[in-house]
């Protein structure tokens, strides 16, 4: 049986399991999934069966059944279309099983260890990718003197900007970082120096433009994101 599956509408198409089950499969490089499932599933009785099956799968794997709030993430969840839960369902998927392929564990600790000023002797402890990040994120923010409590307080835009200021002043060197200082050289100059940066939205256009400086970097992320979590603007 031949099936298309392209995703046009995120949350209707998912609704029958098939989808999910074959990007399953495709994490997991695991075709035994594709054996179980129902196709065509043309009916709500049948999107349960794959739904369950998809489920099943990736609780097998490892991967968290449950949101941010600790609710159970249920078949019927993702089958009747529940778009918080279909969401925190895939976002855990992301976690468990992609973040782990995109991020280079030692090269990671190394540049935590850099940026903290410790030695490789010294220990870090750190269970997943995940919180790896947010250890990263915050060595950078506290030389700032900014206190990150976890990915929510990025929303504001300034710990991106701290990211941003941080790598572009002393990796990328950009000419347009850079004013003479008063002994007549020049110096790396911060883009959080002369601003304070308490809007949201201006956050997000000014590191917009900044990013842009880096040629071919992907746009992941629109204001209305912002707006949708009640991002402080002013």
């Amino acid at each position: 049986v031949e099936y298309e599956f392209r995703v046009r509408d995120f949350f209707d198409d998912l609704q029958d399991g098939v989808r999910l089950c074959r990007a399953i499969q495709l994490l997991l490089h695991d075709p035994s999934i594709l054996t179980k499932m129902v196709v065509p599933s043309d009916n709500q009785k049948k999107n349960l069966v794959n739904c369950r099956i998809a489920l099943q799968y990736l609780k097998d794997a490892g991967v968290s059944l449950k949101d941010d709030e600790g609710i159970m993430i249920t078949a019927e969840d993702v089958a009747d279309g529940d778009r918080e839960l279909t969401i925190s369902l895939l976002w855990n998927i992301f976690v468990h099983l992609q973040l782990p392929l995109l991020i280079n564990g030692r090269l990671l600790t190394e540049e935590i260890y850099k940026v903290q000023g410790l030695e490789q002797n010294n220990q870090i402890t750190m269970s997943s990718p995940l919180e790896m990040l947010l250890t990263w994120i915050q060595s950078i923010t506290r030389k700032y003197d900014f206190q990150l409590e976890s990915f929510a307080s990025l929303v504001d835009g300034k710990g991106i900007w701290f990211l941003l200021d941080y790598y572009f002043r002393r990796e990328v060197c950009c000419a347009c970082l850079h004013k003479e200082d008063p002994g007549g050289g020049e110096g790396p100059q911060s883009v959080m120096s002369n601003t304070d940066y308490n809007d949201a939205v201006q956050n997000f256009i000014l590191s917009q433009k900044l990013t842009a400086l880096l040629g071919s970097f992907p746009e992941v992320l629109q204001i209305g994101d912002l707006l949708e979590h009640n991002a402080v603007i002013n």
